[in-house]
C-alpha cells in the first residue's frame, strides 16, 4: 500500500490535535473553566486525560511536586496521607472546591497521578 507526502503529513496533524488542546473549549467546557480555575487560585498547570492516553473529559493533574498547600498549610494533595482531615489522600478543601464548584470529582490513578472526573 502507497500513501503519498501529503496524506502521511495529513494523518500525522489528525492523530497529533487528537492530543492537544485544540478542542477544548469546544468539546469540554466545563473542564476547561476548571483547568483555569485550577491554574488561577492554586497555580495548578493541568493537562487533559486525553494528553495522558486516558478516557476523554478528565483532568490530569502531576501530584509528584509543586503540590500547593491550604489555607492551613497543609498539601491539597498526597496519596499517602491517610488522617484527619484527608479523604483517601485529599484534602477537604480541594475536594469542595471542584466538586462544589464544577462538578468533578478527585480520584488517584496512581500515587502521582491525580485524576479530576465529571460527576454529572
Amino acid at each position: 500500500m502507497k500513501i503519498s507526502t501529503q496524506k502521511l503529513r495529513r494523518m500525522i496533524r489528525e492523530a497529533i490535535s487528537q492530543y492537544g488542546n485544540d478542542d477544548r473549549v469546544e468539546n469540554h467546557p466545563k473542564r476547561d473553566e476548571l483547568m483555569d480555575a485550577l491554574q488561577k487560585k492554586y497555580g495548578i498547570k493541568s493537562r487533559t486525560t486525553e494528553e495522558f492516553g486516558s478516557s476523554p473529559g478528565g483532568v490530569w493533574i502531576n501530584a509528584e511536586s509543586n503540590v500547593p498547600e491550604s489555607d492551613d498549610g497543609l498539601p491539597l494533595f498526597d496519596y499517602y496521607i491517610n488522617s484527619d482531615p484527608y479523604i483517601f489522600g485529599i484534602h477537604p478543601d480541594f475536594e469542595a472546591f471542584v466538586i462544589d464548584n464544577y462538578g468533578f470529582a478527585p480520584e488517584w490513578n496512581d500515587p502521582g497521578t491525580l485524576m479530576l472526573w465529571s460527576i454529572d
